[in-house]
Parts: structure tokens; C-alpha cells; sequence
């Protein structure tokens, strides 16, 4: 059951948006894992926008390293190889 208050939009629309926020969610579960960034440096819009930019740019490197040399390994084993 998906819990919403938007009485107008269908399942498939709200099923949508909710896969959405949980690919979010696991992308900057991944970042704070991952990367070892504990916190935002700052809070301002930019800073933020900049360490999400960088992370994303990092897991890309990543993404593509491993399929490039076809690695049989996790993205997360790769990032901890080469940290």
C-alpha cells in the first residue's frame, strides 16, 4: 500500500515516483558508505550541488572502470581496492 495524499495521480504514477526517491535514497546511502564523506563540508545549495556532482562523477569512474576491464566484482569492493 503506498500512502499518499495526492488523490488524483494513479498507482503506476505513484509507484513511479516512490521507485524514484528510493533510487535516491540508495545512490547517497552508497555516496556516505562508499566514499567515506561523513557530512556536507557546507550547507549552502552549492556545496551541496558539488559534492553530489564530484560523487556522482566518482561512482561513474567506477561504473566504468568495471566494465571496461570486466570485473567480476562489486562497485564497492573496486572502491575499497583503490581507497
Amino acid at each position: 500500500m503506498f500512502l499518499s495524499n495526492n488523490f488524483n495521480s494513479s498507482a503506476k504514477t505513484m509507484t513511479d515516483i516512490y521507485t524514484i526517491a528510493l533510487a535516491s535514497e540508495l545512490f547517497f546511502k552508497w555516496i556516505k558508505q562508499n566514499l567515506k564523506i561523513k557530512s556536507f563540508v557546507s550547507t549552502s545549495k552549492n556545496a551541496v550541488m558539488t559534492l553530489i556532482w564530484i560523487a556522482l562523477r566518482a561512482y561513474l569512474l567506477l561504473a566504468f572502470i568495471k566494465l571496461q576491464l570486466k570485473l567480476g566484482k562489486t562497485m564497492q569492493r573496486i572502491c575499497a581496492e583503490l581507497i
